[in-house]
């Protein structure tokens, strides 16, 4: 695949997660209740596409679709994964059991990939902050952005 100001794709994928990781922590963790923004309901964020939000190229973000019917898919980095979620309109959000695909990459990559998987199925709590999904949890905060053809039709 492509590369990122010289930057290899798996290697744009670890700084993307730790980017990631870090600014959860530098904005004080994940504590607190999350609510749900200002007019923001579950069917606006269901049946969509999101994109980790982070400055690198579309195809190296991890992704996630929570579809109409309970179910959640994606891409972590390296593999896809699967499961069921419930979203409610209190701010609750609860990931069951995720499964995966198990194509093997770098070390760093697939320990990047452990992390995001770990926070999502950790995540307890979501809301929509300036266009931003944001699932929270004991795991930390993971942001996600409208996928680029769902920014396009929006």
């Amino acid at each position: 695949m492509g590369t990122v100001r010289g930057i290899g794709r798996r290697d744009g994928l670890m700084r993307l997660l730790l980017v990631g990781a870090a600014g959860c922590l530098a904005a004080g963790g994940c504590a607190g209740r999350a609510s749900t923004g200002p007019g923001a309901s579950p069917a606006e964020v269901i049946g969509r596409t999101w994109q980790m939000a982070a400055s690198t190229p579309d195809e190296q973000r991890p992704s996630l679709t929570l579809g109409a019917d309970g179910r959640a898919t994606g891409v972590a980095g390296v593999n896809r994964f699967f499961g069921t979620y419930a979203l409610e309109a209190d701010g609750s959000f609860e990931m069951g059991p995720i499964g995966a695909t198990k194509m093997a990459g770098p070390p760093a990559v697939q320990a990047a990939e452990d992390a995001f998987l770990g926070a999502l199925g950790q995540a307890d709590q979501w809301r929509v902050r300036r266009g931003l999904l944001v699932l929270a949890g004991k795991g930390g905060e993971l942001r996600f952005q409208p996928a680029p053809n769902e920014r396009s039709a929006e």
